[in-house]
């Protein structure tokens, strides 16, 4: 049987700051961890694609999260590849679905780093 509750606006307003605040704590996670095991040449290629379309660590893991997850991501994943731009995102893709790069690989070791695959 489902309960009903009551919620005051001010218990509302404190729910949703509380979630918020998490998700911004988890991006900062994200953004350290990502800064931290990002290594130009341990990633040469997916360096060559940040540097190239401006992205940081964090950004190019979200587009690559977002890309190997078939776009079933984390928050995090798909706030990276919207802060990216379309153009940064394909060339990502191409890179990655490209049979004869070894890119993706690359950028699921990068991924493993980070510690989200």
């Amino acid at each position: 049987m489902k309960k009903i509750i009551r919620l005051t606006e001010s218990d509302l307003i404190r729910i949703v700051k509380r979630v918020v605040k998490e998700e911004q704590m988890k991006k900062q996670e994200f953004d350290q961890k990502a800064k931290s095991c990002f290594n130009p040449k341990k990633y040469p290629q997916v360096y060559s694609l940040m540097k190239a379309y401006g992205c940081s660590a964090m950004v190019a893991a979200g587009i690559i999260l977002t890309i190997l997850s078939d776009g079933i991501a984390a928050g995090i994943g798909i706030t990276g590849a919207i802060f990216a731009g379309g153009e940064a995102y394909d060339a990502f893709e191409s890179a990655i679905n490209n049979p004869k790069s070894s890119f993706k690989k690359e950028a699921q070791d990068f991924l493993s780093c980070v510690g989200v695959m």
